[in-house]
């Protein structure tokens, strides 16, 4: 990709939403970034990637997150540092979210209930519905995933 174009906040996030959706590789707009325009184009990379459908966000969020991540890791400010560290956190936390809720979720099965993930889920909605408290939960979860 070329970023020939003007480098303004603007067109910078044009050819990064290009890129996220396109799937090419968004270093070229990001090393001309400045460094003042850095927190402005996250900010608009941020709203405009909250107002697609729920759809799209979901498709394109780890990639999004990557790239906030990687845009951010620019800034020079050792205290602007954490942005970056927060969006790779929360890319990995919504990635085991994922994978968790994938294994103990119950599949979309057109046969009878006898399938293993269908037994998984409901024993542990049963001793989740037991636990009386958080700690309780955390050691039912961690010894069923075991």
């Amino acid at each position: 990709m070329d970023p020939g174009g003007p480098h303004v906040p603007m067109s910078l996030q044009a050819m990064l939403e290009y890129c996220l959706v396109s799937g090419n590789d968004w270093w070229d707009a990001t090393i001309c970034l400045k460094q003042s325009h850095i927190e402005d184009v996250c900010i608009r990379l941020e709203d405009d990637f909250k107002k697609q459908p729920q759809g799209s966000q979901d498709f394109y969020f780890s990639r999004h997150m990557s790239m906030l991540s990687s845009i951010y890791r620019l800034l020079r400010p050792a205290v602007e540092e954490y942005k970056s560290a927060d969006c790779h956190a929360k890319l990995m936390l919504t990635s085991i979210h994922g994978t968790l809720r994938g294994l103990l979720s119950p599949l979309d099965i057109t046969f009878a209930g006898n399938a293993p993930t269908e037994k998984v889920w409901s024993k542990y909605r049963e001793e989740l519905n037991d636990c009386s408290s958080f700690g309780n939960y955390l050691v039912f979860t961690f010894s069923f995933v075991a």
